[in-house]
């Protein structure tokens, strides 16, 4: 084996001066972690990973100071090796083994390219260490736990136990029988330990169409739910989850969502005119220039999609066929993020029209401007004498958007993923509030369909509804608090 003194104080130094500041993190289910290096302007750390996965991918974006990673695969009682394999040359990688670090790989590209195993045991844990080269783009290490020279076989109850990513879960929001936030506060048994019955605490009910959730005292209810076994519930006790399920057959079973940090909508009713309550959604979001349209299409072609029907077909007053709505995938280019719109091209472009009017007011001699943007949902009556029709709203929806000005492509990565992020929790809230007991106008008669609902368009009908925007004082802010904040969450992953 062969040993480098010189980077070995270096190493302790930064693992003495900087590792306390770095928060660990857990892979636990996702075996695919992503990472990125603190600035290089900036004063570099230890970035301290830990991974329970068998086999799995450790993507390092951007290296800068050092990464370690602690080996600590599940149900392993037994002797193990770790063998793993660096995609891309000019990494270090050592092991730690109590005081002592020991060179397995140097930067040499055909010695990078080829796999390397460590013997390890249930009681002794690998750990290795990277380092980079200071002009490294990207770091790849793809790793493998072989018990008795076999990898351990993936069984199906892994993928059961894994949360449901956003897009399963917006397809869940709309099956399920009962849709709850909560926690996890007793388990049970269920046969042969394939399932479990969790007594769950439910701190909010977003919805259920049968009584499963019972309440008890003060704002909780309770209810018990069927979950799938050996997937470690015990260890989510203190968090907050989002369940969806069905009751089939006469059992309750639940799907676990993202982790919740609880977080709500802010929801408000604007009593006008005293005559009807319009019910008033506001979202905040921080994105950069180029991600403004994609940001607001996909907030607004998602209200629209429930506020939208099929063309109405009449036969005779008060006898009508309702035509069917499309619905189409859309992947965006600047965002971590894929919505759903209605497939009418007529109606994507008058709302690309409005939101593309809406980012050239942000324009400003010093960069692009913070601002907002609203959706109203209207109905038109008649006026008193000797007044026309007045258009009377029944629910805004408004996009608060604070724009940041991003320094290098590192700040954009992570602005892209957290705007991702932040957009599927808003897609989520808008199913919820959707679901939520609501006032809509009544069907309207053949005569008066117009004064309802929007008939220019040739293959749906959405709700009369209309725009309005207005930019602030407030230039771009550069990185500041806002990427500051974002840099955090990334290294608390």
């Amino acid at each position: 084996m062969e040993y480098c003194m010189s980077f070995k104080v270096l190493r302790w130094l930064l693992l003495l001066t900087c590792f306390k500041s770095v928060c660990p993190t857990s892979l636990e289910e996702d075996c695919i972690w992503r990472g990125s290096g603190v600035p290089r302007q900036e004063r570099p750390s230890v970035v301290s990973i830990e991974t329970k996965c068998h086999q799995g991918e450790l993507h390092w974006s951007d290296p800068f100071g050092g990464l370690r990673v602690t080996f600590n695969p599940r149900d392993v009682h037994a002797n193990y090796k770790l063998c793993f394999i660096a995609r891309h040359p000019g990494v270090r990688i050592y092991t730690e083994w109590g005081q002592n670090l020991t060179l397995l790989r140097g930067t040499e590209e055909n010695e990078t390219r080829s796999a390397v195993c460590v013997k390890s045991s249930a009681a002794r844990r690998p750990v290795l260490y990277l380092e980079t080269q200071e002009d490294q783009i990207m770091t790849q290490l793809n790793y493998t736990v072989l018990v008795n020279g076999r990898k351990r076989p993936i069984h199906k109850r892994r993928k059961e136990c894994k949360p449901c990513n956003y897009k399963e879960l917006l397809s869940s929001l709309c099956k399920a029988n009962f849709v709850v936030r909560g926690y996890i506060r007793n388990l049970i048994p269920v046969g042969n330990g394939r399932t479990q019955q969790a007594d769950f605490e439910a701190t909010e009910i977003i919805r259920q169409e049968n009584e499963i959730f019972v309440k008890r005292d003060s704002d909780e209810f309770y209810g018990s739910v069927n979950v799938p076994g050996g997937c470690h519930w015990r260890e989510t006790e203190d968090q907050l989850l989002l369940l969806t399920g069905n009751l089939d057959s006469g059992l309750t079973s639940a799907n676990i969502g993202p982790r919740g940090n609880g977080r709500q909508c802010q929801d408000e009713s604007i009593r006008d005119s005293g005559r009807m309550n319009a019910r008033s959604q506001v979202f905040e979001l921080s994105v950069e220039g180029r991600q403004i349209e994609e940001a607001i299409l996909s907030i607004f072609h998602s209200i629209l999609l429930h506020r939208t029907s099929g063309k109405f077909n009449y036969k005779r007053e008060g006898s009508y066929s309702i035509g069917t709505v499309g619905m189409v995938d859309v992947d965006c280019d600047f965002l971590n993020f894929t919505y759903v719109r209605v497939d009418s091209d007529d109606l994507h472009r008058s709302l690309k029209r409005q939101v593309a009017e809406f980012r050239e007011s942000l324009k400003s001699p010093d960069g692009l401007r913070s601002g907002q943007i609203s959706l109203e949902f209207y109905q038109r009556k008649k006026a008193r004498w000797p007044f026309g029709m007045e258009n009377i709203p029944w629910e805004i929806w408004t996009v608060k958007l604070n724009v940041v000005s991003l320094a290098n492509e590192h700040e954009r990565q992570i602005c892209r993923e957290k705007v991702g992020e932040a957009l599927a929790e808003k897609i989520i809230c808008i199913s919820g509030v959707m679901n939520r007991p609501e006032y809509v106008p009544k069907m309207p008669n053949q005569s008066d369909v117009s004064n309802v609902f929007d008939v220019s368009f040739p293959d749906i009908q959405p709700y009369l509804h209309k725009f309005s925007y207005q930019a602030s004082d407030q230039t771009s802010q550069s990185v500041g608090t806002t990427m500051k904040r974002l840099i955090l969450d990334t290294f608390s992953y």
